[in-house]
């Protein structure tokens, strides 16, 4: 549901602003606007999102745009915009779709992106420190006494970015296009060396000597 305090950081749409009160009801003690239910659905989304708008699934785009004038939401109809179609709307899919995509759309994605950032920040430090003549030791050697802290620490990193790769693909509205798309393919070629690695080593029955930390393309974009 939508709260006062949400729909207030958009100032300029009507349900943010105080033209929304000639809509007030005080038989049903609540907001009435007799308007089209699905397309409700894409402004209910534009504001969990945190002002990202998302066509609805099976709707025409002209009763869309009609829908929007009336709400005041922006639609940027000059520019190709991504149609993100859920099957049906509210599910725990699309939900966690905007948690993984859209940092604004609630608390918990929030401090998800900030998790984000905290193993990026480890992952290219660790990756510096590969490189770094002092330091290398600690990858490489597997007596040194850092060597099994670092390896953990880096198969803990590529076992996160590897389900969260996975959990977009399945919250994905079309996973057709989450294919089509340049940076997933960087994120898998980021993370398989990894998988390869490990079962080649599994297969000879060694201990890996020593294993880079990568990190998804994605992540340094967003």
């Amino acid at each position: 549901f939508l709260n006062v305090a949400l729909v207030a950081k958009f100032p300029n749409t009507l349900l943010g602003s105080e033209a929304k009160e000639k809509y007030f009801r005080e038989d049903l003690n609540s907001y009435y606007f007799d308007r089209n239910r699905h397309a409700f659905d894409a402004v209910m989304g534009y504001y969990l999102s945190g002002g990202v708008f998302m066509y609805p699934a099976k709707l025409n785009r002209e009763v869309v745009h009609r829908e929007m004038m009336f709400y005041k939401i922006p639609v940027f109809v000059e520019q190709e915009v991504h149609v993100m179609e859920f099957p049906e709307s509210n599910t725990i899919r699309q939900k966690a779709y905007l948690l993984l995509n859209y940092p604004k759309s609630s608390v918990l994605a929030t401090i998800l992106s900030c998790l984000d950032c905290v193993l990026i920040f480890v992952a290219v430090t660790m990756l510096i420190m590969e490189t770094e003549p002092q330091f290398k030791r600690h990858f490489e050697n597997q007596l040194d006494p850092f060597y099994n802290h670092l390896f953990g620490l880096n198969s803990v990193i590529m076992v996160y970015f590897t389900v969260d790769y996975l959990l977009r693909l399945y919250t994905h509205p079309c996973r057709r296009e989450f294919f089509k798309m340049f940076l997933p393919w960087l994120d898998l070629l980021s993370v398989l060396p990894f998988y390869i690695e490990y079962n080649e080593n599994l297969q000879h029955r060694s201990i890996i000597t020593r294993r880079r930390c990568r990190i998804p393309s994605s992540r340094l974009v967003r």
